[in-house]
């Protein structure tokens, strides 16, 4: 993240976490990338993935784009 912040786990852990930084449990973490793309998309001009047929498939493609529109990036380690 800009930060330095570091998440760690599967697509769906690492948007859960990413979650909880701005919210408690709630919203549902669908509700939370559709949420985030609209903000990115308002205040960066970043245009954010909100497409996947499962949960998984949708905070994979999520964090693709999250690392395409140069706001974080991956590394494996």
């Amino acid at each position: 993240m800009p930060d330095g912040r570091v998440f760690e786990g599967s697509a769906v852990e690492v948007v859960a976490e990413m979650r909880a930084l701005a919210f408690d449990r709630e919203p549902s973490l669908e509700a939370y990338i559709r949420w985030s793309a609209e903000q990115a998309r308002a205040h960066l001009g970043a245009e954010l993935s909100t497409e996947g047929d499962s949960l998984e498939t949708l905070a994979e493609n999520f964090l693709a784009s999250v690392g395409r529109a140069g706001l974080a990036r991956a590394t494996h380690i």
